[in-house]
């Protein structure tokens, strides 16, 4: 087992590409400790709710990682929020189904939403149809 910065045990080393779970990787760390948190959760109420039935077929790469419930991304969005240094950011991969929900603000009361990026990828939804529902 490796110490890490703390007094918490860790598997984990420091500034290197990490292999393993979030959560556990977050509660590794002492409070305060960074001035940045990035976090590309894999959504599976996205799949979900699309409801196709080929992740394998359609994203065979993202298909083999663990997908994360709502409730686990929220507790390490909570975590990330222990582990930031005071004027830290938390920069948080979401779709258009978790933004138009207002996910974030599952989260408000420890992480406050400041600014929102967006790029275009040269194709509308994503590749997923556009639509909205009444």
């Amino acid at each position: 087992m490796l110490m890490h910065l703390g007094q918490r045990d860790s598997d984990f080393r420091r500034n290197s590409a990490q292999r393993g779970d979030a959560l556990m990787l977050l509660q590794s760390l002492p409070d305060c400790c960074t001035p940045l948190v990035f976090f590309d959760p894999q959504h599976r109420d996205t799949l979900d709710r699309l409801a196709y039935g080929n992740e394998g077929a359609r994203q065979k790469g993202r298909a083999l990682l663990p997908a994360m419930t709502s409730d686990y991304v929220d507790a390490c969005c909570r975590e990330a929020a222990r582990v930031l240094r005071p004027s830290g950011y938390v920069l948080q991969w979401v779709d258009t189904f978790r933004l138009c929900e207002a996910y974030h603000l599952r989260i408000a009361d420890v992480l406050k939403c400041v600014d929102l990026i967006a790029w275009d990828s040269q194709r509308i939804g994503n590749g997923l149809p556009v639509a909205a529902a009444r």
